[in-house]
């Protein structure tokens, strides 16, 4: 908008002019009705009242002006109880703000208890933003164990349109039994969330049975159609939906599936730690080394350092292949698995030289053991070559 300072000229001159022609009209307006000739005369409940044109338009003018007086005085005290409830529901909520903040500075300082009482009393003055006031409510109850009052709470929040997913997230953590019905209601409530879909895939997989692993694995394919995952993370998960079933096929003692699973798993996912270990047993020689090799190489794990370790021959030869292709790697647990394979095969210079690779911030107490184990089998080492000199 422009000042009026900063206005063009033009703009000035034509607000002038404006105001001019609207006092000339009414000028003109006035001679005209005081030359104007004639009387008026108004009859009603036997009076009769007489009187010239102007003064009959002037009279108008204030009967108008007095109605809407009238008027306004009505709408006064016609609106002053919507103004006092106004005012009621105000006080109200500056009442449930206070309570709000003292309880997130109790929130915050761990005084859970006083948190919930807080947020509780907000809830009570401010019914309209309940929803917020119950979530910082259920998070003070479950942090401070007080999980039926978080339970219950959770509950309403599932009900609550745009709190759904924190009241199913929140009845989660707190279940302690088969988590299983309760995703398949979030399911039904919250059909394109990821955290529910990828959450009841899990479950459908603990259940090993055959109906929900099919459930699992078309739920791969809706999470892949709503792009919350990547086609890898497709195939690692279809690698899973086959490791369950290979689970499935190991709880009834079928051989024949278990390697028919295991294989597929391998085949959708080769590099994942799980496909690796489950089809290691099935795989012989150096194609179980190389597996394992590319697996770890891609993905260090410490599940995969242990299967390695299970599945591998602990001997020289190994050592020198996975320290060829991995000596370069800063990865810690790389580092502490060519350590590892070093000690089997005991090369005990090599692996404390390896070992001493590490940042001094994770020599814990599994670094400590081995170390110890390392001298151990140094001492050995040196009394038998004593004892042949």
């Amino acid at each position: 908008m422009v000042s009026p300072v900063q206005s063009p000229r033009w703009k000035r001159a034509f607000s002038i002019f404006w105001i001019f022609l609207r006092l000339s009209v009414l000028f003109f307006l006035i001679l005209w009705i005081s030359k104007l000739p004639g009387d008026v005369s108004v009859s009603g409940f036997g009076y009769t009242l007489k009187m010239n044109v102007p003064f009959a338009i002037g009279g108008l003018f204030v009967l108008l002006a007095v109605t809407y007086f009238i008027f306004g005085l009505l709408r006064f005290f016609l609106g002053f109880g919507q103004y006092m409830r106004s005012m009621f529901y105000r006080n109200r909520r500056k009442k449930a703000d206070l309570n709000f903040k003292e309880g997130l500075s109790f929130f915050f300082s761990d005084d859970l208890a006083k948190a919930f009482l807080s947020f509780k009393t907000a809830a009570k003055y401010d019914p309209e933003q309940r929803s917020v006031y119950h979530t910082f409510m259920a998070l003070s109850a479950l942090n401070s164990h007080q999980k039926g009052e978080a339970k219950i709470i959770f509950e309403e929040l599932t009900h609550a349109q745009d709190l759904k997913f924190l009241g199913y997230f929140g009845l989660y953590q707190i279940e302690e039994s088969s988590k299983l019905p309760l995703l398949e209601r979030a399911f039904k409530d919250l059909p394109v969330h990821k955290w529910v879909l990828e959450k009841l895939f899990t479950a459908y997989g603990d259940s090993l049975s055959k109906e929900n692993i099919s459930k699992a694995e078309g739920l791969v394919g809706r999470l892949y159609e709503l792009r919350h995952i990547t086609k890898k993370q497709r195939q690692r998960m279809y690698a899973d939906v086959n490791i369950m079933r290979m689970k499935m096929a190991k709880r009834d003692r079928d051989q024949t599936a278990i390697k028919l699973y295991a294989e597929r798993a391998y085949d959708f996912d080769s590099l994942y730690a799980q496909s690796v270990i489950a089809f290691a047993p099935f795989v012989e020689g150096s194609k179980k080394l190389k597996m394992f090799l590319k697996a770890f190489e891609a993905e260090p794990t410490s599940e995969l350092a242990e299967a390695i370790q299970k599945n591998l021959p602990l001997d020289v030869a190994t050592f020198r292949v996975f320290e060829e292709r991995l000596e370069s790697r800063t990865d810690p647990q790389v580092i502490f698995l060519l350590g590892l394979l070093a000690f089997h095969a005991q090369l005990w210079g090599r692996a404390k030289q390896i070992l001493n690779l590490l940042p001094k911030d994770l020599h814990d107490s599994r670094y400590q053991m081995l170390i110890y184990q390392i001298e151990q089998g140094e001492n050995k080492e040196y009394r038998k070559k004593s004892l042949s000199s």
